[in-house]
């Protein structure tokens, strides 16, 4: 399921084990595969290099999220000065661990967030059903 599957394309061990760590401590999933698996596989976050992933598959990744107005958050952890040539809505720059280990405890805990407005008393009991299903993504 996309709510508790994080997206990994490194070469970096250390942060890859950081990564498996916090992942458990989440209760999420790695996938990780080819460089089109990008594009293939649900997640709520991933973490890239773009060496990893090929400027062409991350250009191609780019304009899928343009083109479905997917803009699920990637963080990209390498050092190629080129700019992205099609959009940086929700991608965020960076391969210090510690910040990336933020970046995504924040954007699943706006996942796992559910409203609750009550109107009556049988609506209520079903919306707290379900905000009791959302508590149990955390």
């Amino acid at each position: 399921m996309w709510l508790s599957s994080i997206y990994i394309q490194v070469n970096n061990p250390t942060l890859q084990s950081r990564l498996r760590i916090l992942a458990q401590e989440m209760n999420c999933e790695l996938l990780s595969g080819d460089t089109s698996d990008i594009i293939a596989f649900p997640f709520f976050i991933a973490v890239v290099d773009r060496n990893q992933v090929g400027l062409k598959w991350w250009n191609t990744f780019l304009e899928y999220r343009l083109e479905t107005s997917d803009y699920l958050p990637c963080i990209v952890i390498d050092d190629i000065d080129k700019q992205d040539i099609v959009t940086r809505k929700k991608i965020f720059y960076s391969d210090d661990a510690d910040k990336i280990s933020r970046l995504i405890q924040r954007e699943k805990k706006k996942l796992t967030r559910f409203n609750i407005y009550y109107t009556n008393p049988y609506i209520q009991r079903v919306k707290m059903e379900i905000a009791i299903f959302w508590a149990d993504f955390r």
